[in-house]
C-alpha cells in the first residue's frame, strides 16, 4: 500500500492487467466487474466515476464518499504492484495562481467541463470573523478559485493559531468537475468546480482539515486508517467526523457551510448507530467531546471552544500511528476521564437532546451550548422506530442482537398513568447494558434521571419509579462487545427467562420458535460429543 500510494503520487499508471474492483453504485459484498485501465485517461475516466454523488448532498458538496475511496483503492488492492494516479487531470490548458501557502491549478478554457465559473470582478466577501476580503477584479483569476484561495488561507492560519499541525506550504488544490472533493497525503486536495457558494467556505476548510490530519500522523499515508474488514475501507470515525468539527473552527458560524448543525438530526435517523464506522455523522459526538472536556467554554471560546481537546486527540492519534479507539481513551484518561463512563453519558444526551440545549447530565458554568442549535433550542422531535408501552398490557417486550461495533437501540417507554412498572434486560452475557433516562421537569426547570441496568445471561428486573413531572422517558441499550443479543420486557408476566439462541454459537435467530432452538441445541450437543469421542480416539492411536 505504500508502495502504491508513492507511485500514486508521481502520477504515472503502470497498468497491464485488468483489475478487480467493486462500482460504487452497488453494494461493496456483490457483482465484481473488470475494469482494465491502460492509460491517464482511463484512469482520470474511472476517478470521475467514482466520485459522483451518491448520496442525498447536493452536487459538489461532502468529501468522496467512503464507497468510492474503496473502490479506487480495490484496484490498488488487487494490483499493490501497480501505480494508480490519485488525481484526475484538469481538461483544457492549465491556469495556476499561488498564494502564499496554496498552489492552485484550475483551466478557464469555457468548453472544459472542469472550468470554474469564469466570473471575475472586485467583489468583497465576508469573513467569519468580521473581516472582509476584496478580489481583484481583471487579473485574469476567476472568482470562484480567489475566493477558494482567501478561505483556504484562514482556515490554515485558524488552525495554525490553534496549535494544530499544518501542512509544508504551498498545498496544492486541484480545481475539476467532479461532484465529491477528497484530500490525500502527498497529492493534497481535490476541489469541485461546482460547490455551491453558501458551501464553499465550509468545504475549503473541511478539505483543509483533512491536510491537518496528514500533518499529525507523519509516515502514516493514510494506511492506519483502513480497515479490510470494513465495507467503506476507511476509518470514518475520525476523518470525517473531526473534519466535520475542524471546519467548525474556521466557519462555524451562519452563513459559511457549517454542515453541523443539521447532524444531530440525520445521527439518530437510525435507531442502530454503527459507533466506530460512523462518517460525518460522527461529528455530533466529536462536537460532544471537545465541549464536554473544553477547558473554556463557548462563551468565551466561540467556535474554537474544544480546540485543545481537538488537538490532544491527533497528538495521541499521531503517536506512534496509534489506532482510533486507543488514540480516545488516551484522550479521555489525559483529562480525568474514562471511555464507558463518558460513552455512556453521551447515549444519554443522545436520546434527550430533543428536550434540552445543554447537556443535563453534567453540570457545568464552562458550556453553554453541547449541540450546535439555532440558540432556541428548537430541535426537531426525537422520531424512535421502537416504543414500549407501559399501559398497553400486562407485557410488552422487545427482542434483537447488537451486529454493528458499539450499536446502540434507543427505545422511547410511555408509562402511562403508571406510577412505576418493572423493566426486565436479558443479555446474552455481561457485555448487554441499560439506561432508563427519565427526562422530568418541575417548576420551570428540566433534568433526566438516569437508572442503570446491566444485562446478563439471565434476567436483571428494576422497579422504574415514574419521575414526578416526566416528560418522556427513554431506554438505550448497548452491547460493548457489539455482538450480544437482548430481550427488553416491560412488566413481564413470567418468570421464565427467554433463551437468546447464542450460546454454543447457536445459528438459530432471535425470536425464533422454542422448537427450533432445541433442535438446533440438540445438534450443536450431537457434534461436541462426537468431536470428544474423535479426539479420545486419535489420542489412543497417537499412543
Amino acid at each position: 500500500m505504500v508502495i502504491a500510494l508513492l507511485l500514486a503520487a508521481t502520477s504515472q499508471l503502470i497498468a497491464s492487467d485488468s483489475f478487480l474492483f467493486r462500482t460504487p453504485s452497488e453494494p461493496i459484498a456483490t457483482s465484481p466487474k473488470t475494469l482494465k485501465i491502460e492509460t491517464l485517461k482511463d484512469a482520470d475516466a474511472f476517478f470521475r466515476m467514482a466520485l459522483r454523488g451518491s448520496d442525498n448532498r447536493p452536487s459538489g458538496v461532502g468529501c468522496a464518499t467512503p464507497e468510492a475511496m474503496h473502490a479506487r483503492d480495490m484496484l490498488v488492492e488487487n494490483n499493490p504492484a501497480h501505480g494508480i494516479v490519485a488525481e484526475i487531470l484538469i481538461h483544457g490548458e492549465v491556469s495556476e495562481y499561488l498564494t502564499p501557502m496554496f498552489k492552485f491549478l484550475y483551466t478557464k478554457d469555457a468548453s472544459s467541463t472542469d472550468v470554474p465559473p469564469l466570473a471575475d470582478t472586485n467583489a468583497t466577501i465576508p469573513m467569519p470573523d468580521g473581516s472582509t476580503r476584496t478580489l481583484v477584479a481583471g487579473n485574469g483569476v476567476p472568482d470562484y478559485v480567489e475566493k477558494a484561495g482567501h478561505y483556504m488561507e484562514h482556515a490554515r492560519a485558524v488552525n495554525g493559531s490553534l496549535g494544530l499541525e499544518l501542512p509544508s506550504p504551498r498545498t496544492e488544490v486541484r480545481i475539476v468537475n467532479v461532484d465529491r472533493s477528497y484530500s490525500m497525503a502527498i497529492i493534497g486536495i481535490t476541489l469541485s468546480n461546482h460547490a455551491p457558494e453558501w458551501y464553499l467556505p465550509w468545504l475549503c476548510a473541511h478539505e483543509f482539515f483533512h491536510q491537518v490530519q496528514v500533518a499529525s500522523t507523519p509516515g502514516d499515508f493514510g494506511i492506519s486508517f483502513a480497515k479490510l474488514n470494513n465495507p467503506a475501507y476507511y476509518d470514518t470515525f475520525p476523518l470525517e467526523g473531526t473534519a466535520n468539527t475542524g471546519a467548525d473552527f474556521s466557519f462555524g458560524v451562519p452563513g459559511f457551510g457549517s454542515q453541523t448543525p443539521y447532524d444531530p438530526n440525520d445521527h439518530f435517523a437510525a435507531t442502530d448507530i454503527d459507533f466506530w464506522n460512523q462518517s460525518y455523522d460522527s461529528s455530533v459526538f466529536w462536537k460532544y467531546l471537545i465541549q464536554q472536556l473544553a477547558t473554556q467554554g463557548q462563551a468565551s471560546r466561540g467556535i474554537t471552544v474544544g480546540s485543545e481537546i481537538m488537538r490532544l486527540f491527533w497528538q495521541k492519534r499521531g503517536s506512534g500511528l496509534t489506532g482510533t479507539p486507543s488514540a480516545l481513551r488516551q484522550t479521555l484518561q489525559a483529562t480525568g476521564g474514562e471511555f464507558e463512563a463518558f460513552l455512556k453519558r453521551y447515549r444519554v444526551a443522545m436520546a434527550v437532546k430533543g428536550h434540552f440545549n445543554v447537556d443535563p447530565t453534567v453540570p457545568s458554568t464552562n458550556r453553554a451550548f453541547d449541540w450546535v442549535g439555532d440558540g432556541a433550542s428548537n430541535w426537531p422531535a426525537v422520531a424512535l422506530q421502537k416504543q414500549l408501552d407501559v399501559g398497553a398490557g400486562p407485557s410488552q417486550n422487545d427482542q434483537g442482537e447488537i451486529q454493528e461495533d458499539r450499536g446502540a437501540k434507543y427505545y422511547r417507554i410511555l408509562p402511562g398513568g403508571a406510577a412505576s412498572y418493572v423493566f426486565r434486560l436479558v443479555g446474552g452475557s455481561d457485555d448487554v447494558r441499560t439506561q432508563v433516562a427519565q427526562v422530568w421537569q418541575r417548576q420551570g426547570q428540566r433534568g433526566v434521571a438516569v437508572t442503570e441496568i446491566a444485562g446478563r445471561d439471565g434476567k436483571n428486573d428494576v422497579t422504574i419509579t415514574v419521575e414526578s413531572g416526566v416528560i418522556a422517558t427513554y431506554a438505550i441499550v448497548e452491547s460493548t462487545d457489539g455482538t450480544q443479543p437482548f430481550v427488553i420486557d416491560i412488566n413481564p408476566k413470567s418468570e421464565k427467562v427467554p433463551d437468546l439462541g447464542m450460546r454454543c454459537g447457536s445459528a438459530v435467530p432471535v425470536g425464533a420458535p422454542e422448537s427450533g432452538r432445541d433442535t438446533a441445541a440438540a445438534v450443536q450437543i450431537t457434534l461436541l460429543v462426537a468431536a470428544m469421542m474423535l479426539a479420545v480416539r486419535l489420542h489412543r492411536r497417537r499412543g
